[in-house]
């Protein structure tokens, strides 16, 4: 065939491709995993760090952001002198004592008293308070007077106590120089409501008032402290927080 040797032409030889094996694929390692759980758990907590500081703020700006140099409930209501105990504060105050009412509390001697015509004149109802006795100061440093009074309201039938203070503060012009703040208290061993708020009275004057509430038998009893706004309110709480520590109803009506 042509000359041509068929046994001399070289065939290819197929080439032999090993068998593969199949590829086997490796697990994570458990500190990839460990390593992404630490990184959730930080940015848990981090974000609740940010939103615990904005709350934060939030209440500062709320209940510290209109501080001023008037006196708080937290003043109001607490130890008027730490170095000096009840005893020594009111040690020089002199006694008045209501046989018909059956209290009796001490007062600041430099205070003036005037005990109203309660017995002839009565007043009381749900809505209209009978004036007992009065203090006004006269002295003893004040810029401004500081009045005080004991009155009650004689309400129809038995009250909620919140809501009987909510009715007769409804109509206050209340102003913001002293936000309004209240407190359960006790006075003369009972249970009663504080409340301290700046508001203006009927000639349009500025004054910073703390009122507490009291409910006893038939009678929701009424004690007011108050200063004009210019006045020294500082020595308005601070002897009224040790007069309502002296009340006490001794005498059973």
């Amino acid at each position: 065939m042509n000359g041509i040797d068929q046994q001399s032409v070289q065939q290819p030889v197929p080439t032999q491709i090993p068998p593969t094996t199949p590829t086997q694929l490796t697990p994570a390692p458990s500190s990839f995993f460990d390593r992404n759980k630490v990184k959730i758990i930080i940015i848990v907590i981090f974000i609740f760090l940010v939103i615990l500081v904005i709350v934060i703020l939030l209440l500062f700006q709320g209940f510290g952001g209109q501080r001023s140099a008037l006196p708080s409930l937290q003043q109001a209501t607490g130890s008027a002198t730490k170095s000096a105990t009840p005893a020594e504060l009111t040690a020089d105050w002199k006694t008045y004592a209501n046989s018909d009412f059956g209290f009796h509390l001490l007062y600041p001697p430099d205070w003036s008293i005037k005990e109203e015509n309660y017995k002839n004149n009565p007043q009381a109802s749900d809505t209209q308070a009978q004036p007992v006795v009065s203090w006004t100061s006269s002295s003893g440093g004040f810029t401004k007077p500081v009045y005080t009074s004991i009155s009650y309201y004689k309400p129809s039938s038995p009250v909620n106590l919140d809501t009987f203070v909510s009715e007769r503060l409804k109509n206050l012009s209340f102003t913001k120089d002293l936000p309004k703040q209240d407190a359960l208290m006790v006075v003369g061993g009972l249970s009663g409501t504080m409340v301290i708020y700046s508001a203006k009275d009927t000639n349009g004057q500025v004054n910073i008032y703390a009122q507490v509430f009291v409910p006893k038998d038939d009678k929701m009893w009424q004690i007011i402290g108050s200063v004009a706004k210019e006045g020294d309110s500082a020595n308005l709480f601070r002897p009224f927080n040790q007069l309502l520590a002296t009340f006490r109803f001794v005498f059973k009506i």
